[in-house]
């Protein structure tokens, strides 16, 4: 009975040793496994996103593919217009106020360090 006890002490320190390796061997394809999860959501929310954009440009060109949609977006965006017609452009007119041509042009201050430095050398004058 005596020699009994350090061999099954031996056999669960064996087996609690060999558990304890194949937790640690475990951790790196488990962090390697979610680390590719999380790339294929992020590459899935991607795809779906293009092909919202791809049936956005469908249903883009499906308008365009019509003369009176393709016309108006010529004259809209182009600025193009029949034979025949005349184009007029609207200019809005200057937001700023006029300058005065009458009014004396008022000299800028001159700057603080200059200022200074012509008083105090007017002190030793």
């Amino acid at each position: 009975m005596a020699q009994r006890r350090p061999t099954l002490r031996l056999a669960l320190g064996g087996l609690v040793a060999i558990v304890v390796l194949l937790g640690a061997m475990a951790v790196g394809p488990y962090a390697d496994y979610t680390a590719a999860r999380g790339r294929v959501d992020t590459l899935t929310d991607e795809q779906l996103g293009l092909l919202e954009a791809v049936d956005s440009l469908e249903s883009e060109r499906t308008r365009l593919e019509d003369p009176v949609s393709l016309e108006e977006e010529a004259r809209s965006q182009l600025g193009m217009t029949r034979p025949g017609e005349i184009p007029y452009i609207v200019v809005n007119p200057p937001t700023e106020p006029p300058v005065e041509p009458d009014a004396p042009a008022v000299a800028p201050e001159p700057p603080l360090i200059e200022r200074v430095l012509e008083t105090v050398s007017a002190w030793f004058r």
